[in-house]
């Protein structure tokens, strides 16, 4: 675990707390008496408020500075007088929670900053309780705190004899000094036990039946002994006389109390007078009678608001010490019917319990959420990082136009601003803030539909073996690497072993940009359009892969590697560009920006890249055969695959929810990423070189070490294209409307195709060359 946890159990009477850490678990002894369980209670000694055992042992000297069970004025204004000095209830509870933190730090030789509380089940989630709770541990010196249920704890417990079984309900009776709390828990492998229900008594437990008897003996010791719990005159010293007297027969109330669990009757004397206390168990559960019939009640009451039956719970689970009392075993067995389990140690059981339940931390975590399929989240970065959400300027369902403002917020200095949106149109899914909330830079202000892909189906009339339009060679004999079409198809970026990578516009040839590499060119890819053909992204085998503009040719941003580029991946809109290496690093950049958003490391060459349409995902392949899913902005990989073999080629639909894998062995895969459900596996008798996704993932392009470039729907299987070639085909890349084609082959050329009948009109067949 990452850190140790003290999980600390509050109680009425008695506290106890266990220390959990990587070897184990300790209950924690108090120094004065070497016991698990330490007094709920607080003396002032001079400035010194003294804790536990302590404070029992001079509540004799100044009865008036000690105070005990004020876990019943949590949630009162009213302050605690100690003398002349006031607490308020939430104090003293640190004051408790600081001596267990203390004592921690003593055994561990370090400060302990996780806590977990357990509080009783009536402190609900909007009771006050639970904050003065919370406040109480922060003021101890605690940095995070969990708050859990006294009986959810319990359930957690060491159980004496037999363990309880997973899948069965157990009902927690849990009978503490101050409170009585009931749970109905369906127990689970590991940490993950479920609560049907819980219920409580806030003014039942361990602390009244020691009143019921107090009551008893002062009603035996007639006038007497009224006469030692009242003041003999309107002196301070009278006063504390009777003080010391009532806190006595608490005492005597006590000790007669637990000598009944194991004895038939039992003998007291008052303090160091000579009145003589005789009391039976017969009268001893005559007296408690009315307080545990209101236990059971409430354990019915529960089990009525849960719609189960007693007879649907399989064991009745006993806790808190006040269960040792044999009068509690018989009257719940007798009126609930079901069988009795006992913990190994009621006082510290719910520590115990709590210190298991905090082991499974790791089981509680969240991760990132992702919005649904063609949704994306929008954020902005804010003036000052912060600023007042002023009005929402569109509703939900609303649509807008590229750019148009969403919202106005407030910055510091009064001024207004507007939320716009970016380049893109939509319609507004979803806000996540109201008017008059602080935001923050990153928040994910709105859900907003992204724009829809082209449909690609089956229903276009396609030309089984696609109509040729273009045909580009590089100069001599060299090899030339998997070419990138634009979304539009309309721009065609390729690049070969000769040191040259160029962008050409598919329709005239024309060639605005030619990039010269000191090395092989390893890797292209292109997004963008508009006459210059946008932004061109290319690897060389010698030297850093730099982010290209096609007009002038220079590298705008560079992406450092210590060894060869082997791909390199784009945004449509040119935003985002990424880059994998040998050195087994992918970085991502924000082109704009000029800066390095995520640096993924590998355990080997990542041989294959996809961004998805709006770089939160970038899907990676690797030499040692795992293809991985990363969230960009978290630098997380949300999903992984290991394939035994060199994954050479992946590619993510627009939204991302589309992943196709290319696999050395000849496996080729397509996954929804959403449900985790697999689309599509084929094998092939050669290895995959490249696949490639149309933008709403319905079309996929495969290239294996064969003559023959495949164009698949994914949804049914069905084979819609087979292209020919001379030589085997190493590359392939889709339009994101699926109507082209691009293609490399072995025999030096790049290859662009028409895959529908209206397209095949352009069709020239025209062949290009590159210096």
């Amino acid at each position: 675990m990452e850190q140790p946890v003290l999980a600390v159990d509050f109680g009425t009477s008695a506290s106890s707390a266990a220390l959990l850490t990587d070897t184990g678990t300790v209950l924690l002894k108090e120094g004065a008496t070497s016991s698990w369980t330490w007094p709920s209670a607080v003396c002032l000694r001079d400035d010194t408020l003294l804790i536990g055992t302590p404070a029992e042992n001079r509540k004799k000297v100044r009865p008036e500075l000690y105070r005990a069970e004020f876990k019943r004025d949590i949630g009162q204004d009213a302050p605690i007088p100690l003398g002349e000095r006031s607490y308020a209830p939430g104090d003293l509870v640190a004051r408790v929670l600081a001596a267990f933190r203390d004592e921690a730090a003593r055994l561990l030789g370090a400060g302990v900053e996780r806590a977990v509380l357990t509080v009783p089940a009536t402190y609900g989630p909007a009771d006050s309780r639970r904050q003065v709770m919370l406040d109480a541990a922060r003021a101890a010196g605690f940095g995070a705190v969990d708050l859990l249920a006294e009986p959810a704890a319990a359930a957690y417990a060491p159980v004496a004899g037999r363990p309880v079984e997973p899948g069965q309900t157990v009902l927690v009776y849990d009978f503490g000094g101050g409170t009585f709390d009931a749970a109905l828990v369906r127990l689970r492998e590991g940490g993950s036990h479920e609560v049907l229900g819980h219920d409580a008594l806030d003014d039942c437990g361990g602390s009244d039946v020691d009143a019921l008897l107090a009551a008893e003996i002062r009603e035996r010791g007639g006038e007497a002994m009224a006469a030692l719990l009242r003041p003999s005159a309107d002196t301070e010293t009278a006063r504390a006389v009777a003080r010391r007297n009532a806190l006595a027969l608490g005492d005597l109330a006590r000790t007669l109390k637990h000598q009944l669990s194991t004895d038939g009757y039992v003998d007291g004397v008052f303090g160091s007078t000579d009145i003589l206390v005789r009391l039976d168990r017969e009268r001893f559960v005559e007296i408690v009678a009315p307080l545990l019939a209101r236990t059971v009640d409430c354990c019915r009451n529960l089990l009525s608001a849960a719609e189960l039956t007693v007879e649907q719970v399989d064991a009745v689970l006993l806790v808190g010490g006040t269960t040792r009392m044999p009068a509690v075993a018989d009257l719940v067995g007798k009126e609930l019917g079901r069988p009795l389990r006992r913990v190994e140690d009621p006082d510290v059981a719910v520590a115990q319990g709590a210190a298991r339940w905090a082991s499974y931390a790791g089981e509680r975590h969240l991760l990132p959420v992702e919005p649904p399929r063609g949704q994306r989240p929008l954020s902005w970065r804010i003036t000052g990082d912060a600023a007042e959400l002023v009005q929402w300027l569109k509703a939900p369902g609303e649509p807008y136009e590229a750019g148009q403002a969403l919202a106005l917020v407030r910055s510091s200095d009064g001024s207004l601003w507007e939320l716009r949106a970016d380049r893109r149109p939509g319609r507004l899914v979803a806000r996540h803030a109201a008017a008059g909330r602080t935001v923050v830079t990153g928040d994910w202000l709105v859900t907003v539909s992204a724009p829809q892909a082209p449909a690609v189906g089956e229903a276009a009339i396609r030309l089984a073996g696609g109509g040729l339009l273009r045909t580009v060679r590089h100069a001599g004999d060299s090899e030339v690497v998997p070419p990138a079409l634009s979304a539009d198809g309309a721009w065609l970026a390729t690049g070969a072993s000769d040191g040259t990578a160029c962008v050409l516009e598919v329709a005239t040839g024309r060639t605005p940009t030619t990039v010269r590499h000191p090395g092989a060119v390893l890797a292209v890819a292109v997004a963008g359009g508009g006459d210059d053909g946008g932004v061109l992204l290319a690897s060389g085998a010698q030297g850093p892969e730099g982010m290209l503009n096609r007009r002038s040719g220079h590298a705008e941003v560079v992406s450092p590697h210590t060894d060869w580029v082997r791909a390199v991946a784009v945004s449509g809109d040119g935003r985002w560009f990424a880059t994998g290496s040998d050195d087994g690093s992918a970085h991502v950049w924000d082109v704009p920006g000029r800066r390095r958003v995520a640096t993924l490391r590998h355990p080997s060459w990542v041989l294959s890249l996809a961004l998805s349409g709006d770089g939160r995902l970038l899907a990676t392949g690797d030499r040692a055969g795992t293809c991985r899913v990363w969230s960009v902005e978290h630098g997380l990989e949300t999903w992984s695959m290991p394939y035994g073999d060199a994954v050479n080629a992946v590619s993510l639909s627009a939204d991302g929810d589309v992943l196709a894998v290319g696999v050395q062995s000849g496996r080729v895969h397509a996954w929804d990423l959403r449900s985790g459900e697999s689309l599509l596996a084929l094998d092939h008798a050669a290895g995959v070189n490249s696949v490639a996704l149309s933008a709403d993932g319905g079309l996929l392009a495969v290239a294996a070490a064969q003559r023959t470039a495949q164009v698949l729907a994914v949804g049914t299987r069905h084979v819609l294209c087979e292209l020919e070639h001379p030589d085997a085909v190493t590359g392939v890349s889709l339009s994101g409307d699926g109507r082209r084609l691009a293609t490399s082959c072995q025999d030096g050329t790049v290859r662009v195709w028409a895959l529908t009948r209206e397209d095949a009109t352009d069709a020239t067949d025209a062949t290009d060359g590159t210096n």
